[in-house]
């Protein structure tokens, strides 16, 4: 009654697959025709299969069923005996633990950590394949029912791991450790080890686990690091030290631009100026602070910047187009310094001089790798020319004697050009 939903009395004279009804559609006969078997041919039936039974208004159960012949005295077949044995709980705990094992499985492969499961004589029993096959190169059946030894680059290291893990008394205490191991190409690497034995239900060591990570990455990306600061730091402490010396060098600048005062126009003037060289020097500093290299100086951006600002100031005189031609040559600090005074120098004496008495002209700069050692920064303008008379080394103004003092500490050279305007070029060497 409990198994069937049907009351003894109502199931009495009802025949036996209407009560007793199988509805998996896998069933290849019903108990009715499993039963005219045995009526003739006299065999035992054994369904051990989980089969569904459909009750009478109770819930659907799983059951068992067996089937044997009653004989006479005689051995004549009288009837047949027909035993459900229900496994419901049996048959939920057993999806449960499929389930549980193929959520296992997906877990346990989806894993990108290699995860080792070994004995107590540390004999591999199983290893997530994919993650085996992408760090170690090696396929399952390669290394199941060997020694984990084959996966560990040195000797030493496999017999630390196993004093580590084996030598602890009472709970099973994971270690972590810095390994190297070898894939089965030869290749070794560092790898993160988390090891641990495994006990059984009664504490009893029954093997170990271990769970392996490839460091190599990590280990660059930290060496990378390391370096990197280092050479910020370097760096920073040269960037101080330049910031030092351009403090001294707009020092200089102000005295000699101070000894050149005779008037108020004369101080006007000079403070006007002042703010431009301070200014170019302050440039080299910005892009630095911009870029990522805190070493080297764009000279193309710096140009760029330089003249924009310059232009900007330059106000209502006359129409000047601005043309740069510049590679990706690159300075460190110390050349792009007095190379920004210099092109400061050259570019305001060309809005200053070479288009007076004109509408305007065409000033150019150019920066170039005349080699991998000498770098030419150039300024040229369409304008008036220079008089013919003209040297730089006879130049009295305070702009072009900076320009000829830093030539020489940069250990460069001046030329002056005056066919079709006038072009002023600098080469010095790449530091």
């Amino acid at each position: 009654e409990t198994l069937t939903g049907w009351k003894a009395d109502q199931a009495h004279g009802v025949p036996l697959d209407s009560v007793f009804r199988i509805d998996d559609t896998d069933a290849v006969e019903s108990i009715g025709a499993l039963l005219n078997r045995v009526i003739e041919t006299g065999e035992v039936i054994r369904l051990d299969d989980d089969v569904r039974l459909s009750a009478n208004g109770a819930n659907d159960r799983r059951i068992h069923t067996s089937l044997a012949p009653i004989r006479t005295h005689a051995g004549d077949i009288r009837g047949v005996v027909v035993v459900f044995r229900d496994v419901t709980e049996n048959y939920e705990k057993a999806v449960e633990l499929r389930r549980s094992r193929r959520q296992y499985a997906n877990l346990f492969s989806s894993i990108r950590d290699t995860i080792v499961v070994a004995d107590t004589d540390r004999v591999i029993l199983d290893v997530n394949q994919p993650a085996l096959r992408e760090m170690f190169g090696y396929e399952l059946e390669d290394v199941v029912g060997r020694k984990t030894s084959i996966l560990y680059a040195e000797r030493s290291g496999f017999e630390t791991t196993g004093r580590a893990v084996f030598d602890q008394d009472g709970a099973p205490v994971g270690t972590l450790m810095e390994v190297p191991f070898k894939r089965k190409k030869g290749e070794t690497f560092e790898a993160e080890l988390y090891a641990l034995k495994l006990l059984n239900e009664n504490r009893e060591v029954e093997g170990n686990l271990g769970i392996i990570r490839d460091i190599t990455e990590r280990r660059r990306a930290e060496d990378d690091l390391r370096k990197e600061l280092a050479e910020k730091e370097v760096l920073l402490k040269e960037v101080h030290h330049r910031v030092k010396n351009n403090m001294n060098v707009v020092t200089s600048l102000l005295r000699l631009q101070k000894d050149g005062i005779t008037s108020l126009e004369d101080a006007s003037e000079g403070f006007e100026q002042a703010v431009h060289r301070i200014h170019s020097i302050a440039l080299v500093h910005e892009l630095l602070y911009q870029s990522e290299n805190l070493a080297r100086v764009p000279m193309a951006s710096y140009i760029e910047t330089l003249i924009n600002q310059l232009s900007s100031t330059f106000g209502s005189r006359p129409r000047i187009k601005y043309i740069t031609e510049c590679d990706d040559t690159e300075l460190n600090v110390t050349s792009a310094i007095p190379c920004g005074i210099i092109l400061n120098e050259l570019i305001t004496n060309a809005q200053k001089y070479a288009f007076a008495g004109v509408e305007g002209g065409t000033i150019t700069v150019r920066v170039h790798s005349v080699s991998e050692e000498t770098v030419e920064v150039s300024v040229h303008d369409d304008g008036s020319g220079l008089p013919d008379d003209f040297t730089i080394e006879s130049a009295t103004s305070l702009g072009l004697n900076l320009v000829r003092m830093l030539t020489e500490q940069m250990e460069g050279n001046l030329f002056v050009n005056s066919s079709n305007g006038t072009t002023i070029s600098l080469q010095f060497p790449r530091t």
